[in-house]
C-alpha cells in the first residue's frame, strides 16, 4: 500500500505524542493487525462521542490530537482521528466521503440543517491483508441505542458500514455515491459539498473564517 497513507499531516497528526501513546496502549497486547484494527475502531466509535454540532469549528478543531482531547466530534472529525490512530499503529488509512440520505433523521436535526441529505459524510478505509476495507466508527453505541438503529460492528476483516434499515426494518441510511480515498483532508471538495448541500447552515460545522480562507491557508 502507498506510503502516503501512513504519513502524518496537519490534520491527521499521527506523530503527535498523545496519538502515538494511545495507539500503542490500545494495541500493544494485540496479536495481529486485525485485532489492532478492531481495538482502534471501537475506541473511536464509543469513547469519542458523536456530536453533530461541534464546539470547535476553526481549523485547529479538525486536528486529530485536538479531537482526541475534546472527546467528541462529528463524522469528519471522528474519521480524522481514526485515520491518525491507524497510521500511528502502522495501518494505512485514508479518508473517504459519501452522499447519504438518513431516512431516520430526527426532527431537531432536520430543522437545524433543512435536509436529510448528508454530504460529505466521512468514513475511513484501512489497508488489511492488501485490501482496502471501509469502516464507519462514527455513531457511538449509546446513541444508536437511543435512536433504535443498528450499531456498526467491525470484525477486523469485513466492511463496517451504516445499515440500510433500522432495528424495526424501516429505511435508515441510503448511500447515494462514494468518493475515492484521500491521504489528506480535501478541503476544497469538503467546503464545496457542504456549501452545495447546506448553504448558510455550513457554519454549524466550520467557522466563517475557515470556510472563506481555509483552502488558501492549508
Amino acid at each position: 500500500m502507498e506510503q502516503e497513507y501512513l504519513q502524518a499531516n496537519v490534520e491527521i497528526d499521527s506523530q503527535h505524542p498523545q496519538i502515538q501513546e494511545l495507539a500503542r496502549d490500545l494495541t500493544q497486547s494485540c496479536y495481529d493487525e486485525q485485532e489492532k484494527a478492531r481495538k482502534l475502531f471501537y475506541f473511536v466509535r464509543d469513547q469519542i462521542i458523536y456530536n453533530m454540532y461541534p464546539k470547535d469549528t476553526d481549523h485547529t478543531g479538525y486536528c486529530a490530537s485536538a479531537i482526541l482531547a475534546r472527546g467528541e466530534g462529528w463524522c469528519l472529525q471522528k474519521s480524522i482521528l481514526a485515520a491518525a490512530l491507524f497510521r500511528a499503529a502502522q495501518i494505512p488509512a485514508r479518508l473517504c466521503f459519501a452522499e447519504v440520505i438518513n431516512h431516520a433523521l430526527g426532527e431537531k436535526a432536520y430543522a437545524a440543517i433543512g435536509t436529510n441529505h448528508f454530504s460529505p459524510h466521512t468514513y475511513v478505509e484501512i489497508a488489511l491483508q492488501q485490501q482496502w476495507v471501509p469502516i464507519t466508527p462514527i455513531f457511538d453505541a449509546a446513541l444508536c441505542q437511543r435512536l433504535q438503529v443498528p450499531t456498526v460492528e467491525f470484525d477486523g476483516i469485513h466492511p463496517a458500514m451504516l445499515s440500510p434499515t433500522d432495528l424495526q426494518g424501516n429505511a435508515y441510511m441510503e448511500y447515494i455515491r462514494k468518493t475515492k480515498g484521500y491521504a489528506k483532508a480535501p478541503w476544497e471538495y469538503i467546503f464545496s459539498e457542504i456549501k452545495r448541500v447546506y448553504g448558510e447552515k455550513a457554519s454549524i460545522w466550520f467557522s466563517r473564517d475557515f470556510l472563506e480562507e481555509g483552502c488558501g491557508k492549508i
